[in-house]
């Protein structure tokens, strides 16, 4: 069992099948981590082809039109469950003008989403899952790593060390409340405090 940074900040290394257990926004960030070797992000070529975007042609030259082609996604070196408790669609608290394209993303690279799991135990077999209060229909996620983006902790240390030097230090964001990290929030906590300082 892996915590996200130690997957993305310290690259230990990880299976061909992993579980994501947590599907906010990290466990969409890390399930498409997973789901990439490089970034289309880095090649405009690999970018385009990966969301349909046609290089942008006019008519004349024989483009496609509008500028939309069939996306054709790079496979994705990993096989990888996402999952959360809670039941439902997963992705409905992502951010309303990122979250559409962290769900269309993990499904272009085959991401199963599971939602409404109980986690019964990790063994040399896998990921053990049942579903419901009552902890019904049995699953076995045959998976080579877990790993864990649930649970986060607002990281205050360095605010701490200013106060206790005397310092005037403020808080917003995922570091004053790391359990529901909102984008949007933080943004308006840190514009409030620069209006009012």
């Amino acid at each position: 069992m892996l915590s996200y940074p130690e997957v993305v900040k310290e690259g230990k290394p990880v299976g061909k099948r992993v579980a994501v257990i947590g599907a906010g926004g990290i466990g969409f960030d890390v399930s498409e981590f997973l789901t990439t070797e490089e970034s289309p992000t880095l090649h405009l070529k690999e970018w385009r082809q990966e969301w349909g975007v046609a290089d942008p042609v006019t008519p004349e030259t024989g483009g496609p039109r509008g500028g939309i082609t069939k996306p054709i996604p790079s496979p994705s070196p990993r096989e990888v469950y996402l999952l959360a408790r809670t039941p439902g669609p997963l992705g409905k608290k992502l951010g309303k003008t990122s979250g559409w394209v962290h769900r269309a993303a993990i499904k272009a690279k085959k991401v199963e989403q599971i939602s409404g799991v109980n986690y019964e135990r990790i063994d040399d077999a896998g990921l053990h899952i049942t579903f419901g209060e009552n902890r019904e229909k049995p699953r076995l996620l045959e998976v080579d790593n877990v790993v864990v983006c649930a649970g986060q902790e607002s990281q205050r240390g360095l605010y701490d060390e200013l106060v206790a030097k005397g310092v005037r230090a403020h808080v917003v964001g995922g570091a004053l409340l790391a359990g529901e990290l909102d984008a949007k929030r933080a943004i308006r906590q840190g514009t409030e405090l620069a209006a009012a300082l």
